[in-house]
């Protein structure tokens, strides 16, 4: 795969997986003035940026990366990418999988490998849009959510040891962002001096589990 260089400040690629913090991980770059995407980048295309207009992101990445061009070409407008995945009942686009490919088209990118532990991960998983998620995923993988538990475990110990061992030799690029922790002021000095982070947009931004958290207290004043 070539190198891509765009004279910009390094990218940034946030490779875990969702429902860990994408949503306040984005916002805080993106509350910093940085040109970041979320997902399939919803809120520049309303916008009108033209990079987005009557396209998918999530495709044309995967396509770069089966035709061996670097991942975001054509997005070059943007620093930072967050939540690389579509999923649904026919088609599962987790281009976060192939981090390897982004790292060697972009040799100065940074990543940030954002997770939490996997059992209340999953389940915020098994309710994510009111079950919907799972259950577009049960269709894909033809299995039962007890299976798609062993599914997505079987993933998320594979990608967590795959990435820590791809840049054992480069720590430099990668940043461990173990969400239960939330260590934001490390990740701060991580990205700079590229990016400057104005960590009062970290409060601003809740995660999952925060909301987890909140509704299950409002359910027991409720009760």
């Amino acid at each position: 795969m070539n190198t891509a260089t765009t004279g910009r400040r390094p990218k940034v690629f946030q490779i875990g997986f969702n429902k860990t913090a994408t949503t306040s991980l984005y916002n805080l770059f993106e509350q910093s003035g940085y040109m970041v995407i979320h997902g399939g980048g919803r809120r520049h295309r309303r916008k009108g940026h033209p990079a987005l207009q009557k396209i998918n992101i999530h495709r044309v990445v995967h396509g770069n990366i089966q035709a061996g061009r670097p991942p975001v070409q054509g997005f070059e407008d943007f620093d930072g990418f967050f939540d690389m995945e579509r999923t649904t009942s026919n088609e599962m686009l987790h281009n976060y999988f192939h981090f390897d490919k982004f790292a060697e088209a972009y040799p100065d990118a940074k990543f940030i490998l954002n997770y939490r532990d996997f059992e209340p991960w999953a389940t915020s998983r098994l309710k994510y849009k009111d079950g919907a998620y799972a259950r577009a995923m049960c269709l894909f993988y033809d299995t039962d959510e007890t299976g798609l538990r062993e599914i997505w475990r079987k993933q998320y110990n594979d990608h967590i040891s795959r990435v820590k061992a791809y840049f054992a030799d480069q720590p430099e690029r990668l940043f461990v962002f173990p969400l239960e922790q939330a260590p934001v002021d490390a990740l701060s000095e991580f990205v700079a001096p590229h990016y400057r982070l104005d960590l009062a947009h970290w409060g601003h931004a809740r995660s999952s589990a925060d909301r987890e958290r909140k509704q299950a207290l409002k359910k027991a004043k409720l009760a």
